[in-house]
């Protein structure tokens, strides 16, 4: 199992990575970005 914090650390980066993404391919005015955690992994939803 993954220590918290490097965790909180490798979804952070996946989150930042995602409105990079969002912000140089999309022509959004506005991101909603849903996490659940769920008991084998966590979900992320990007809008």
């Amino acid at each position: 199992m993954q220590d918290v914090s490097q965790s909180s650390y490798q979804l952070y980066c996946i989150v930042q990575e995602s409105l990079t993404n969002i912000q140089k391919h999309a022509q959004a005015d506005r991101v909603i970005i849903k996490g659940s955690i769920v008991t084998d992994g966590t979900i992320l939803e990007n809008r």
